[in-house]
């Protein structure tokens, strides 16, 4: 029954993983909010609206917090998650 249910909700959430829905995609998220920052920065100076941004320059950004997540990973060994063989689940 478990495996059943496992097996189910990866196949859930692999699904909603190849639907690009915006809202719930965290990019489109992160580029809302640097958008957000530039025009309050820009009506505080005074300045007209900057427009939308280029959301490619947060390429490099992304990269980092990819690798300081991964290195993350590596040094702390997910507290021993990982001994277990499951997600989530700890041997005691």
């Amino acid at each position: 029954m478990l495996s059943l249910l496992a097996s189910l909700n990866m196949a859930l959430v692999s699904f909603f993983n190849l639907i690009p829905l915006p809202p719930l995609d965290g990019g489109h998220i992160v580029g809302a909010v640097y958008e957000g920052v530039r025009r309050m920065i820009a009506r505080v100076r005074g300045a007209e609206d900057p427009g939308p941004a280029d959301t490619a320059r947060l390429v490099p950004l992304t990269w980092a917090v990819g690798g300081l997540l991964v290195a993350h990973e590596r040094h702390f060994d997910c507290g021993g998650y990982r001994q277990a063989g499951v997600a989530g689940l700890t041997t005691r």
